[in-house]
């Protein structure tokens, strides 16, 4: 039992038992409110308290006792071996990179970094001509934690591209520069250090609700495995484009600071029962401070691009299931499924106000309604068709309101 329950129960016996002695005073002295005695409105009053707390208290066992032995077992071993990849912090930064050129494993898939330390392969800083490139940025749903190389949406979208353009000479080019972990404060910073070195057409970012977390030294200190990037090694000439010593320190406070404090009865069994089966808070969103954080960074990441001369970034809204197919009602949701949705294309109308195009692939999520959408019960990211799903709305809005028709051939049935 945790302390917010000891004193729960603790307020709930002393106001049982309060209310209780108050019944038998008033009983005892007759006295009345119109028809209705003091002392049954108080039996009453002890009666639902001592109901609120059975059912919590018999909810709290059930989670314990019960339910708690009810999950997956550990995972195999073969997938446990693979620790997390470790990281570099990039100096005077807040973002960090994989270790360049090594080999790592995401839930048993073997990848690989790039000379820059990302799941890509190598390329040339300059676009090659007859080349439209592309660059994605995002967290662990763009890096694709989990998945193969091939089933990540970046990849699947450059196939698509490329099987429907109309010219076999001409070529379209996406690169991930995805990271696990990453805020948009993150990939903001990020792809200040990457638009000044490689060129390319259209930015894309890969947006998940937690992105709105703002990077504290916390955060970037529990985060996985971290040395600090030395700039003056040889061996590091490729990581030079990072020396960018222009973005303050990380925030020192918890991030607690920006979530608030959760009301009481939100941390009761009770109500995340109701909670979970109901859309009784659908329209929570995070605080101000967390909601001003957010959209400032995407304000810079606009300007940004304007002094690239880039068309507006597009950002794909990356909605997330669940491995179990009923908890996946993209058409009706409840509970957490509903409030991701309103969180998501709450962000989704504030940056189309903002000049943004923003890819919302919810329609083709309820298509594929009730289906598994996360990789396992041991790893809840999105899995391939999820990747799918991001890949075919991020092609259906770039044919039909980014790219020239000059490119696509859309008689090509994908």
């Amino acid at each position: 039992m945790n302390g917010f329950h000891k004193v729960f129960f603790l307020a709930l016996a002393v106001l049982f038992f309060s209310f209780l002695a108050a019944s038998i005073g008033f009983h005892r002295r007759g006295k009345k409110i119109f028809s209705f005695t003091l002392s049954q409105g108080s039996l009453f009053l002890s009666a639902l308290v001592f109901s609120v707390g059975f059912l919590e208290g018999s909810l709290l066992y059930f989670e314990k006792k019960v339910f708690s032995g009810n999950g997956p077992p550990p995972a195999p071993a073969f997938l446990q071996k693979w620790g997390t990849n470790a990281h570099l912090l990039v100096p005077n930064n807040i973002f960090y990179i994989a270790s360049p050129n090594k080999e790592f494993r995401t839930f048993g898939y073997k990848f690989s970094t790039n000379r820059l330390g990302f799941r890509e392969r190598n390329f040339s800083f300059k676009k090659l001509d007859n080349t439209y490139r592309i660059l994605v940025f995002g967290d662990s749903l763009t890096f694709g934690e989990a998945i193969d190389n091939d089933h990540r949406y970046t990849e699947t979208l450059e196939g698509l591209l490329n099987l429907s353009r109309k010219n076999a000479a001409f070529k379209f080019e996406v690169l991930n520069f995805g990271m696990g972990g990453y805020s948009t404060d993150q990939e903001h910073e990020l792809m200040k250090a990457v638009l000044r070195h490689v060129e390319c057409d259209l930015v894309i970012i890969g947006f998940y609700e937690n992105d709105f977390q703002p990077t504290t030294k916390g955060i970037l200190s529990s985060f996985a495995v971290m040395d600090k990037i030395d700039l003056s090694d040889p061996k590091s000439k490729d990581l030079e484009i990072f020396n960018r010593p222009d973005r303050s320190s990380p925030l020192s406070i918890s991030p607690q600071y920006f979530r608030g404090v959760v009301p009481w009865h939100e941390k009761t069994l009770i109500y995340k029962l109701i909670e979970d089966r109901t859309n009784i808070n659908i329209h929570k969103l995070p605080g101000d401070f967390e909601r001003n954080y957010l959209f400032s960074e995407f304000s810079g990441i606009m300007e940004l691009t304007k002094r690239h001369r880039l068309p507006p970034p597009v950002v794909a809204l990356l909605y997330a299931g669940d491995v179990p197919p009923n908890k996946n009602d993209f058409r009706n949701p409840t509970g957490h499924l509903a409030r991701h949705i309103h969180l998501m294309r709450f962000v989704g109308e504030n940056l189309r106000k903002n000049g943004f195009s923003v890819v919302d692939p919810l329609p083709l999520f309820q298509k594929y309604n009730k289906m598994s959408m996360a990789v396992s019960e041991w790893d809840r990211h999105p899995n391939y068709l999820s990747h799918y799903v991001y890949a075919r709305s991020i092609y259906d809005f770039l044919t039909a309101k980014v790219l020239d028709p000059a490119l696509i051939d859309k008689s090509n049935d994908l």
